[in-house]
Protein backbone atom coordinates (compact mmCIF):
# COMPACT_ATOMS: atom_id res chain seq x y z
CA UNK A 1 0.00 0.00 0.00
CA UNK A 2 2.67 2.64 0.93
CA UNK A 3 4.04 1.56 -2.69
CA UNK A 4 1.37 2.39 -4.29
CA UNK A 5 0.73 6.05 -2.00
CA UNK A 6 4.81 6.74 -3.11
CA UNK A 7 3.96 5.92 -6.82
CA UNK A 8 1.16 7.78 -7.03
CA UNK A 9 2.83 11.01 -5.61
CA UNK A 10 5.85 10.47 -7.70
CA UNK A 11 3.50 10.69 -10.68
CA UNK A 12 1.90 13.70 -9.70
CA UNK A 13 5.37 14.99 -9.25
CA UNK A 14 6.55 14.09 -12.33
CA UNK A 15 3.31 15.63 -13.85
CA UNK A 16 3.97 18.96 -12.35
CA UNK A 17 7.53 19.28 -12.59
CA UNK A 18 6.58 18.54 -16.64
CA UNK A 19 3.98 21.28 -17.12
CA UNK A 20 6.06 23.61 -15.18
CA UNK A 21 9.01 23.00 -18.08
CA UNK A 22 6.41 23.30 -20.72
CA UNK A 23 5.29 26.79 -19.05
CA UNK A 24 8.70 28.36 -19.38
CA UNK A 25 9.17 26.65 -22.59
CA UNK A 26 6.44 28.85 -23.90
CA UNK A 27 7.22 31.70 -21.75
CA UNK A 28 10.47 31.84 -23.31
CA UNK A 29 9.42 31.42 -27.18
CA UNK A 30 7.20 34.27 -25.69
CA UNK A 31 10.10 36.47 -24.66
CA UNK A 32 12.24 35.42 -27.90
CA UNK A 33 9.17 36.49 -30.14
CA UNK A 34 8.56 39.53 -28.59
CA UNK A 35 12.55 40.41 -28.74
CA UNK A 36 12.85 39.24 -32.88
CA UNK A 37 9.17 41.69 -33.60
CA UNK A 38 10.06 44.52 -31.35
CA UNK A 39 13.74 44.51 -33.41
CA UNK A 40 12.21 44.27 -37.00
CA UNK A 41 9.63 46.86 -36.13
CA UNK A 42 12.34 49.00 -34.82
CA UNK A 43 14.26 48.71 -37.64
CA UNK A 44 12.01 49.00 -40.19
CA UNK A 45 10.73 52.30 -38.94
CA UNK A 46 14.47 53.71 -38.12
CA UNK A 47 15.32 52.88 -41.98
CA UNK A 48 12.48 54.51 -43.29
CA UNK A 49 12.38 57.05 -41.10
CA UNK A 50 16.06 58.75 -41.98
CA UNK A 51 14.65 58.81 -45.98
CA UNK A 52 11.93 60.87 -44.79
CA UNK A 53 12.63 65.11 -45.22
CA UNK A 54 9.74 66.40 -43.00
CA UNK A 55 9.54 69.78 -41.55
CA UNK A 56 9.15 68.89 -38.15
CA UNK A 57 7.58 72.79 -37.06
CA UNK A 58 4.86 71.72 -39.73
CA UNK A 59 2.13 70.35 -37.74
CA UNK A 60 0.46 68.92 -41.16
CA UNK A 61 3.66 67.67 -42.75
CA UNK A 62 4.57 65.74 -39.30
CA UNK A 63 1.15 64.10 -39.20
CA UNK A 64 2.02 62.93 -42.37
CA UNK A 65 5.22 61.83 -41.92
CA UNK A 66 4.20 59.76 -39.09
CA UNK A 67 0.96 58.51 -41.18
CA UNK A 68 3.45 57.32 -43.56
CA UNK A 69 5.34 55.67 -41.36
CA UNK A 70 2.75 53.55 -39.54
CA UNK A 71 1.18 52.59 -43.38
CA UNK A 72 4.63 51.38 -44.00
CA UNK A 73 4.78 49.03 -41.23
CA UNK A 74 1.35 47.93 -41.65
CA UNK A 75 2.66 46.51 -45.41
CA UNK A 76 5.64 44.79 -43.28
CA UNK A 77 3.25 42.56 -41.59
CA UNK A 78 4.40 40.43 -38.58
CA UNK A 79 6.87 37.54 -37.96
CA UNK A 80 5.33 34.17 -37.60
CA UNK A 81 5.67 32.76 -34.74
CA UNK A 82 7.02 28.88 -34.32
CA UNK A 83 4.98 27.87 -31.34
CA UNK A 84 1.04 28.47 -30.91
CA UNK A 85 0.45 31.81 -28.93
CA UNK A 86 -2.05 34.56 -29.83
CA UNK A 87 0.40 37.55 -31.01
CA UNK A 88 -0.63 40.99 -31.74
CA UNK A 89 1.46 44.61 -33.27
CA UNK A 90 -0.09 47.64 -32.93
CA UNK A 91 1.25 51.30 -34.41
CA UNK A 92 -0.41 53.92 -33.11
CA UNK A 93 -0.10 57.81 -33.72
CA UNK A 94 -0.09 59.66 -29.88
CA UNK A 95 1.26 63.03 -29.23
CA UNK A 96 2.88 63.28 -31.97
CA UNK A 97 5.29 60.06 -31.58
CA UNK A 98 4.79 56.56 -33.16
CA UNK A 99 3.75 54.38 -30.14
CA UNK A 100 4.98 50.65 -31.19
CA UNK A 101 3.28 47.88 -28.93
CA UNK A 102 4.05 43.85 -29.02
CA UNK A 103 2.40 40.89 -27.12
CA UNK A 104 2.86 37.57 -26.98
CA UNK A 105 0.62 35.65 -24.93
CA UNK A 106 0.17 38.32 -21.64
CA UNK A 107 3.60 39.48 -22.57
CA UNK A 108 4.03 42.75 -23.96
CA UNK A 109 6.77 45.28 -24.61
CA UNK A 110 6.32 48.73 -25.82
CA UNK A 111 8.48 51.74 -27.65
CA UNK A 112 7.99 55.17 -28.94
CA UNK A 113 9.38 56.94 -31.58
CA UNK A 114 9.61 60.45 -32.76
CA UNK A 115 10.49 61.86 -35.98
CA UNK A 116 13.31 63.63 -34.58
CA UNK A 117 14.44 60.44 -32.89
CA UNK A 118 14.92 58.52 -36.53
CA UNK A 119 16.32 61.80 -38.15
CA UNK A 120 13.32 62.59 -40.95
CA UNK A 121 13.13 66.14 -39.96
CA UNK A 122 14.60 68.18 -42.25
CA UNK A 123 14.72 71.52 -40.16
CA UNK A 124 17.25 70.15 -37.72
CA UNK A 125 19.65 68.98 -40.50
CA UNK A 126 21.15 71.91 -40.91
Amino acid sequence: MLLGIFSSLGLQLSGSIGRAAQQQQQSAAQQHWLALQLQRDAGLLIRQGALLAVDCSNHEQRHQGLAELQALWQQAGSLESAEMFPTERQLEIADGLLELRVRAGELQRQREFSLQGLGACIDELG
